[in-house]
């Protein structure tokens, strides 16, 4: 693993910095070390923990191509101001080996920084050497590891969750990075809680990354993972114009459909994150903040604060949101439940009252003929009350009609009229006619009656078509007396006489003419 030290001469020491014992080749020339620097806070770059992220060495190179600058006063105000350590390759023996994420013993580094092996993983356990030993020196700011997405698009950030001002802070460098390229994502950035503990794939913690075991080891505020997408973004900033020494500042181009990334891109998203890390610190002398709609660090930092608390509480609207949602789905699946078993609780009893009848006829034998031979002359070919009331009361032999009958008879019925149910097979039927097919089984009772009304008025339109249920119809006065309450119908036809309409899944059907 390489390391790379660049700074300005600003605060130079002769003392160097102390040699690590067998994390690196110099160890026996101390000469070789770096100086170190009075007043210099340390800034932390490493790329590719993850061989087959080609992005993050363009964002490497950009970064590394504007400290080097020469002639760039910014460039020489970051040098001034901090030193940068560059990691360039985290990872070389995956990069030989052309893995994708993991290690030649096919480890993912980027899950082993909470606990690292010397000998396992050697190159991350000089990486949190090197960052703890600047930390207790007071020396380290930012640390900033550079990946890229294969399916989130544009460039963005990923943070951990702080508290107070610490957290305004943090999400302060991302914005700063938006104002400062046009390709990075401030709104893709994620500065959540969950992300800093949710598992991969593979089902492996981030607890274990560089971005959040640093800052669990550390507690600085800093420390992020850089991320960009292998091919486009989402969306374009358009920058301000920077203040300063005029045309030799940067131009900021026009905002609009974001362009397939090129090195150059990715390059631009590096050399952004350098002046982030001189616009926190109000050091920028091609500064974009003033010409921007916030005007100072100080208004922009407001905006940030106000930026969080919209997010807390629009995530909190949408946890309350989604509780809401849930407790509705439970309570429209309790409601189905019932419902179910509501509708299971009516089938079982129609299936139970199908097993009983509704007598309809002669309580006993031969006593319909007295009874009819004694009809007064008021009484007609329909049978006398006492008739139907004795039909009601249910008599052996006499006829068994299935609740919900139409009393009318269809043409086919007519034209064949069938043997009363009940009666022996052979017997002459209503009709007086001998139907030699054997009698049908008794058909079940249920405990409401169904009938329906044809109005002979075709100008009642309501009483055309009215159905009425009739319950508890056990005997023939009962049924009289509902027929006057609901229509002032009377009891037409005898049912011994009647013969049914229709069959089907749901009873034999009958028809009653309002005459």
């Amino acid at each position: 693993m390489d390391l790379v030290t660049i700074s300005s001469c600003h605060g130079i020491q002769p003392t160097r910095e102390p040699a690590f014992d067998g994390l690196f080749v110099d160890t026996a020339e101390p000469t070789l070390r770096p100086h170190l620097f009075a007043a210099k806070k340390v800034f932390y770059l490493s790329s590719r923990v993850h061989p087959g992220e080609t992005p993050a060495s363009h964002v490497f190179n950009g970064f590394l191509k504007f400290i080097l600058d020469p002639n760039d006063p910014r460039a020489a105000v970051a040098r001034s101001l901090y030193v940068f350590k560059l990691v360039p390759m985290l990872n070389p023996d995956g990069c030989k080996r052309g893995h994708y994420r993991s290690d030649s013993r096919g480890a993912n580094l980027n899950r082993v920084y909470d606990k690292p092996d010397r000998e396992l993983h050697p190159t991350i356990f000089a990486t949190k050497s090197i960052l703890l030993h600047h930390y207790f020196a007071g020396q380290l700011k930012f640390f900033v590891d550079l990946h890229g997405h294969a399916a989130k698009r544009g460039c963005f950030m990923y943070g951990n969750a702080l508290q107070g001002q610490e957290h305004v802070d943090n999400v302060l460098f991302a914005k700063l990075v938006a104002m400062n390229s046009p390709h990075f994502d401030f709104g893709g950035c994620n500065f959540s809680e969950k992300n800093m503990f949710s598992k991969d794939k593979q089902e492996q913690s981030k607890e274990g990354s560089g971005r959040v075991a640093t800052y669990m080891a550390t507690g600085i505020v800093h420390c992020y993972t850089l991320e960009c997408n292998y091919n486009t973004g989402r969306r374009m900033n358009q920058l301000a114009v920077a203040t300063g020494e005029g045309e030799h500042a940067d131009k900021p181009p026009y905002a609009g459909t974001p362009p397939t990334y090129s090195p150059d891109v990715l390059e631009d998203v590096g050399r952004g994150v350098a002046l982030a890390a001189l616009d926190i610190v109000d050091k920028n002398p091609w500064s974009r903040i003033p010409n921007s709609e916030y005007g100072s660090l100080h208004a922009l930092r407001k905006w940030v604060q106000s930026h969080i608390s919209n997010a807390r509480s629009k995530s909190s609207s949408t946890v309350t949101t989604r509780a809401a949602l849930q407790a509705a789905r439970k309570r429209i699946a309790q409601e189905r439940q019932q419902r179910e078993r509501q509708q299971g609780q009516q089938r079982r009893e129609k299936r139970s009252n199908k097993s009983r009848t509704v007598a309809v006829g002669p309580r006993r034998g031969g006593q319909a003929a007295a009874v009819a031979s004694k009809t007064s002359p008021a009484t007609d070919a329909r049978g006398s009350r006492p008739q139907r009331q004795s039909a009601a009361a249910g008599a052996p032999g006499a006829t068994r009609l299935h609740s919900r009958q139409r009393l009318h008879p269809s043409p086919k019925t007519e034209q064949r009229p069938r043997q009363l149910q009940g009666s022996p097979a052979g017997s002459p039927n209503a009709a007086g006619s001998l139907d030699k097919r054997p009698a049908r089984s008794a058909l079940p009772m249920a405990r409401t009656v169904r009938v329906r009304f044809v109005c002979a008025n075709p100008t009642n339109e309501k009483m055309r078509r009215n159905e009425m249920t009739i319950r508890s119809a056990l005997n023939t006065t009962q049924r009289e007396q509902s027929f006057k309450r609901h229509s002032s119908l009377e009891w037409i036809g005898t049912p011994p006489h009647l013969t049914a309409h229709s069959h089907n899944r749901h009873g034999s059907f009958f028809e009653l003419p309002h005459l």
